[in-house]
């Protein structure tokens, strides 16, 4: 029986967007073990029958000390599991675990789900941190990107070997079904995420604050983990009736039901998996164009973009969302759900992992 170690930074992530991956490894006799800090989602995935090894670390610390203890817990880990193979998602446990199983000359798959903004942000931390995690991509066994802007751009860079593309993490679209559009008293916008800076928070709150000022027909309504730095805005803009915040949500499908559209003003995406659960959903989305964001809808027909980081067209393509007819967003969520089903299901994905990994194990690849 092959061992397969699969690492990554969130157990709600594992679930929600990889449990049909592990459900298929499972199925095909394969032993499963994934370490994940310890959430409410660990049970669900270990009642599949996948094994749990905690791994506790913070995700957004730049720490040393911290990252010295992960790093070193990894190799532990590894040692400890002898995996066949080893599936790596977002960046620390590419980096870290990736070394690892470069050196100790064990198969892993690197998804990457997105730029971290620390590779990008021209520091000499994050130039120090890109140098490592382009010799862990060379050295993968593959390498999947979730955007075809940066499966060329590394490509083009030869900063991988073997790569390949897929359709960002896919929805499930059974799980993901057609919701009946329809109208409330208000036209609901809805943001579904994280509350950070990338995400587009700061143009976001300056759009909300426009908007409600000169129109009471369009209901802001927020999702998603709140960080420190926006708590104060987030209360006030409630007080003042310009927003409702519903803070984490484990159901989040019954809010894209109940909403008009879905927003996401986000300045970088590997692939938005929010914005396919929308448009599997049947619900219009309103999105920067950007990698990542552009390819889960057709614009004018299933979605709207704007310029990324540009309040004033944020707040132009909500208002000329806003002003078309019931029938014309109820059209464009049909046709969202249609691309969705063509082109984003997560079966996809699950084939293209399955048959890389039987390739590697069977050394094909």
């Amino acid at each position: 029986m092959s061992k397969i170690l699969i690492l990554a930074n969130s157990d709600m992530g594992l679930y929600k967007f990889r449990k049909e991956l592990i459900d298929r490894l499972l199925s095909e006799g394969y032993e499963v073990h994934f370490s994940v800090p310890k959430g409410m989602y660990v049970k669900q995935l270990e009642e599949m029958g996948a094994i749990f090894n905690e791994q506790e670390f913070d995700r957004s610390t730049k720490n040393i000390f911290k990252e010295w203890y992960l790093f070193r817990a990894y190799k532990k880990l590894i040692i400890q599991t002898q995996p066949d193979i080893v599936l790596l998602y977002t960046l620390k446990p590419s980096l870290y675990a990736g070394y690892h199983c470069k050196k100790k000359h064990i198969p892993y798959i690197i998804n990457i789900t997105g730029l971290s903004p620390v590779l990008v942000d021209g520091s000499i931390l994050g130039k120090m941190i890109l140098k490592v995690y382009q010799i862990v991509l060379r050295c993968a066994d593959m390498v999947f990107f979730q955007n075809r802007t940066q499966y060329n751009m590394f490509k083009e860079k030869k900063l991988v070997n073997k790569c390949d593309l897929l359709p960002g993490s896919g929805v499930n679209v059974e799980e993901n079904a057609y919701e009946a559009y329809q109208m409330y008293d208000k036209i609901r916008i809805t943001y579904v995420g994280r509350l950070v800076p990338i995400k587009g928070m700061p143009e976001l709150f300056q759009v909300i604050e426009k908007i409600t000022e000169k129109r009471k027909d369009i209901e802001f309504r927020i999702i998603g983990e709140c960080e420190k730095q926006y708590e104060g805005i987030v209360k006030r803009l409630e007080q003042e009736g310009k927003l409702k915040y519903y803070g984490v949500q484990d159901d989040i499908h019954s809010f894209m039901k109940e909403s008009n559209a879905i927003l996401l003003p986000s300045h970088a995406e590997g692939m938005s998996n929010v914005l396919l659960e929308a448009a599997a959903c049947g619900r219009p989305v309103l999105a920067s164009k950007i990698p990542g964001c552009q390819e889960t809808f057709i614009e004018g027909e299933s979605g709207l973009g704007f310029e990324k980081e540009n309040a004033e067209d944020m707040e132009k393509t909500i208002l000329r969302f806003c002003d078309l007819s019931e029938k014309t967003m109820e059209e464009m969520g049909k046709k969202g759900r249609k691309y969705v089903e063509e082109n984003f299901s997560r079966n996809i994905i699950i084939e293209k992992y399955i048959k890389t990994i039987k390739g590697i194990l069977e050394g094909e690849e």
